[in-house]
């Protein structure tokens, strides 16, 4: 896997993010925005768990953290 970081410009607001992708076919495996403007600016994660419809994980550092110790 690896790692990209990217700001993310929508309706007129700014967020940074990044997103860890398969090595092998490029795609993101999961998208981990630090302060989401889009979820009164707790921390989230979407991923292809579950097509990023829906965040994965919505709030502080530790439930992100909490939520890649589970997956791995």
């Amino acid at each position: 896997d690896y790692v990209f970081f990217k700001n993310t410009s929508y309706f007129g607001g700014l967020s940074d993010d990044f997103r860890i992708c398969d090595i092998e076919t490029g795609d993101v495996k999961y998208t981990i925005t630090p302060k989401d403007t889009c979820e009164e600016g707790k921390a989230s994660v979407y991923g292809r768990d579950n097509n990023f419809e829906k965040p994965l994980v919505v709030g502080t550092w530790n439930d992100v953290k909490n939520f890649f110790k589970e997956v791995a």
